[in-house]
């Protein structure tokens, strides 16, 4: 039952993935000869909507794929606008398509690459200034506006946002143009809803200990490794929060441990293994708050974790050797009782690395605590290390 229900969130997964890849939108092309074509676009986001323009004629139509050169610019109807041009970057020259935001006395454009975001201010002069994500803006904004004072407060400590690039650009225009010029803005509004959906693996490691128990009292008992796999999913609310995202969870855990242990007591000698495994899936549903928008961004998260057992087995043979005689016993592992549920809470550390802006790796460090998980006044703390793949759509 558990492989077929980890097959079926996989084929989910595809399909989630296969349909965020053929996002149409109603739009247009500008070619080089100056007409109009109109048709639907594939939004692939920021990054690949600066090397691809992808196009089709109609919905059913096949394809057709033009990079910056090819086409002057491509327009989305619900806002989204890229223009053509070739720049300096980094990296040396190239061309891309830059998303266009503000187009008046200067032009305000924004780049996401593999490598870099950045914003390129157009003055009436036709040069073009590139400002990347890192370091300080203040002096190149005062410089480029310097023939507007009312702005030049609000350039003291610049944000690299869109909202803040925009409304100083669009006020630059208001203070230096004639009140009948027009000054374009191209906004769009966030999407309603985001989901996402991944898989992840790798290992987490346990301890328990005893809590006021009337043998043991507080010790740390024994710890063990174990094999985790799963499937998350979730969701966003960009016109809320864009950095706020609500997820589940589920995994399966494989635990196998096995201990061995010897004493000598008044010349007798024994030798204590026990053994147990036990194979569970874990439902985690919470909340995670990712730290900048850029292609790396950490996160923090938190929540609860919903423990179901699937199968629990357990042994404990004691060898007792005394004047040569070998006795053999086995006791059934009573502190091993695992109940059948469980309610914990987690904390979670990550990062996200976006290979673009429908996918991305990720790296998770989990601290979980479950009171109770396993019996007679015990606690259980782990710590998960998981690595997982993710697709928004």
């Amino acid at each position: 039952m558990t492989k077929q229900l980890f097959l079926a969130g996989v084929f989910v997964l595809a399909s989630a993935c296969l349909l965020a890849q053929r996002d149409l939108a109603p739009g247009s092309i500008l070619q080089n000869n100056g007409d109009t074509l109109t048709g639907f676009l594939r939004d692939n986001g920021k990054m690949k909507n600066a090397t691809d323009c992808v196009f089709y004629s109609s919905r059913d139509a096949g394809e057709q794929v033009f990079h910056p050169g090819d086409i002057r610019g491509y327009s989305f109807d619900d806002g989204f606008h890229y223009t053509s041009k070739a720049i300096e970057t980094p990296d040396g020259p190239a061309t891309y398509f830059l998303e266009f935001l503000v187009d008046g006395t200067a032009n305000l454009y924004f780049l996401r690459t593999d490598r870099f975001d950045a914003y390129l201010i157009e003055t009436p002069e036709g040069k073009m200034v590139m400002l990347p994500k890192s370091g300080s803006h203040a002096r190149i904004l005062k410089g480029l506006f310097s023939d507007c004072m009312d702005i030049q407060d609000k350039l003291n400590n610049p944000l690299f946002s869109h909202a803040y690039m925009t409304k100083v650009v669009s006020q630059y225009h208001a203070c230096t143009s004639d009140p009948d010029d027009l000054c374009r803005v191209y906004t769009h509004e966030k999407d309603m809803f985001k989901g996402f959906v991944g898989i992840r693996g790798g290992m987490r490691y346990t301890t328990f200990f005893f809590v006021n128990h009337p043998r043991y009292h507080n010790d740390v008992y024994t710890s063990w490794s174990s094999p985790v796999y799963g499937l998350y999913g979730g969701f966003s609310l960009p016109r809320l929060n864009k950095n706020l995202r609500f997820q589940l969870a589920l995994d399966k855990i494989d635990a196998l441990h096995h201990n061995t242990t010897y004493g000598e007591v008044n010349e007798t000698t024994y030798t204590q293994d026990y053994e147990f495994s036990y194979q569970a899936l874990q439902f985690s549903p919470g909340a995670e708050y990712s730290f900048g928008s850029g292609r790396f961004s950490p996160y923090l998260g938190f929540g609860l974790r919903l423990f179901r057992l699937l199968d629990f087995e357990s042994s404990n043979t004691v060898t007792i050797e005394y004047n040569g005689e070998t006795t053999v016993e086995n006791y059934e592992m009573y502190e091993f009782t695992i109940p059948e549920t469980n309610v914990g809470t987690y904390l979670n550390v990550g990062a996200r690395l976006h290979l673009s802006d429908l996918h991305g790796l990720q790296l998770d460090v989990v601290l979980g605590n479950d009171p109770g998980l396993i019996e007679n006044n015990t606690r259980t703390r782990d710590l998960m290390v998981m690595f997982g793949y993710r697709c928004s759509f």
